[in-house]
Formats: C-alpha cells, sequence, structure tokens
C-alpha cells in the first residue's frame, strides 16, 4: 500500500505543479499584453507629437520666408523711396538753374520773352514731375506702413508658432519622462519577480 500512496501523491505534486505554472505563464501573458498596449498607446501620442511638431515647423518656415519675402520688399520700397527723393533734389536743382538763366535772360528782353516762355513751359513740366513724384511718394510711404503692419502681422503669428512650439515639446518630453518611468517600474517588477524564483 505504500507504493499505491506514492505514485498518486508525486500525481498530484505534478498536477499542482503544472498548475501554477501554467497560472504563472498566464499572468506573464497577461502582463506582456498589458505592457504592449500601454506602449502602443505612448507610441500613438509620441507620433501625434512628431506629426505636429512637423507641421508647426512648417508654419514656422513659411512665417520665415514670408518674413525674409517682406524685408526684401521693404528693402526696394526704400530703395525706390531714395531714388525719388534724389530724383526730386535733381529736379528742384534744375529748376533752381532754370530759375537763374531766366533771371539772366532778363537783361535782353526780346529774347528773354521768348526764352522765358519755353523755360516757364520747362518749370510748369519740372513742377508736374515733382508733383507726380510726389504723390508716387505718398503712395510709397502708404505702402511701406502696409507692409509694415503685415510684417508685424507676420512677426505675432511667428510668436505664437514658436510659443505653440514650444509647449508641444515640453510635452512630448514630459510623455518621454512618463514613457521612461514607466519602463523603468516595469524592468524592476520583473526583474523582482525573477529574483522571487
Amino acid at each position: 500500500m505504500k507504493t499505491s500512496k506514492l505514485p498518486s501523491r508525486r500525481h498530484e505534486a505534478a498536477n499542482v505543479g503544472v498548475i501554477i505554472l501554467i497560472v504563472l505563464a498566464l499572468g506573464l501573458c497577461g502582463l506582456a499584453a498589458y505592457q504592449w498596449t500601454r506602449e502602443t498607446t505612448f507610441r500613438q501620442g509620441i507620433e501625434a507629437l512628431r506629426q505636429t511638431n512637423v507641421v508647426l515647423m512648417t508654419l514656422q518656415n513659411e512665417a520665415e520666408n514670408k518674413s525674409t519675402r517682406y524685408q526684401h520688399e521693404l528693402a526696394n520700397v526704400e530703395k525706390l523711396r531714395a531714388e525719388l527723393v534724389a530724383e526730386n533734389r535733381t529736379n528742384k536743382a534744375k529748376v533752381s538753374k532754370l530759375e537763374l538763366e531766366i533771371s539772366k535772360l532778363g537783361v535782353n528782353y526780346l529774347q528773354a520773352t521768348n526764352l522765358i516762355a519755353v523755360f516757364s513751359n520747362a518749370v510748369q513740366q519740372a513742377n508736374q514731375n515733382i508733383l507726380i513724384q510726389n504723390e508716387s511718394i505718398k503712395k510709397l510711404n502708404e505702402e511701406y506702413k502696409r507692409l509694415a503692419d503685415e510684417r508685424n502681422d507676420v512677426i505675432k503669428k511667428f510668436n505664437a508658432l514658436a510659443t505653440d512650439s514650444q509647449k508641444t515639446v515640453e510635452e512630448y518630453n514630459k510623455l518621454a519622462k512618463q514613457f521612461e518611468d514607466f519602463q523603468k517600474q516595469v524592468e524592476e517588477q520583473l526583474g523582482g519577480k525573477k529574483d522571487k524564483k
């Protein structure tokens, strides 16, 4: 009878061992599935942050390109304005010269009357040119102000985008830190279970 009890006890002990192994294997599978789902969620969040970062960088580049283009346009407007101011000075110098010549021609009245008519027409044309140039300068000044306002708007938008980008990077860093902490916890838990075995 002693021999018959021994195999049944061994059989029961083997069954208990198998059950324990199955329970441990199922627990390990559950832990792996949980970790896999959590990691997938983290990766999706990280990918979404990366895509947002790419969009923000694209918007930032576009804003910088517009700002550069506006600066070039403003430089061109300033150059045109400087040219018009120089031309205006030249025209004033010409008008002064013409007036001097008219006064010199006043000595000879007969010749002066014909020359005065010619020069007065020239002065009127110069004055019209000056008026046209003054109008052009006014328009350029208005355009310059408009471009400056647009540049300020672009800079405000760029600052807002930079702030949003910085917030996104901070959120990304927080998520990455949480993910690293989670991995450390899982490794510590897995390491602790191995030590217990």
